[in-house]
């Protein structure tokens, strides 16, 4: 039984090991480019599974950094200066990536209706993700 891409991308992330001290603005941004470099020759699944720790990671450490910003500056209280409007556009940047690759994969698999319906409706699910953040959003609004 062949997974689908959904699943082998859960798996890669599972295989991702895990260290949330590790976890800097720097580091997401990081996977964020290697999976920018992966979708761009072609491994769509390994750039998702990328967009998709990146997601994760910037989650601990939104929650972690304790994100206040000061009513003077749009500088917050994490330690590299990185602030809430940089935060923004990488949570919007990763989660239309994700749409981007699930789309991709909706559109070349050949694994049949199931694994291409899958794909569209992670695609959709990201697509709304952005869109809460960003109402604007051309490439989302169009997907």
């Amino acid at each position: 039984v062949n997974p689908t891409h959904t699943e082998k991308a859960n798996q890669m992330n599972k295989d991702t090991e895990f260290n949330s001290e590790c976890i800097s603005f720097q580091t997401i941004s990081a996977l964020k480019s290697k999976g920018n470099d992966c979708f761009s020759s072609g491994r769509v699944e390994e750039s998702l599974a990328l967009y998709q720790q990146a997601l994760r990671d910037l989650a601990v450490f939104s929650e972690s950094a304790d994100l206040v910003t000061f009513p003077e500056t749009t500088t917050n209280s994490i330690a590299d200066n990185t602030n809430n409007e940089d935060l923004l556009k990488l949570e919007v940047s990763l989660h239309s990536n994700c749409a981007t690759a699930y789309w991709r994969l909706a559109t070349v698999t050949s694994k049949g209706v199931q694994s291409s319906h899958v794909c569209l409706e992670e695609c959709e699910r990201h697509c709304k993700a952005v869109l809460k953040l960003q109402p604007l959003h051309v490439k989302a609004v169009y997907r």
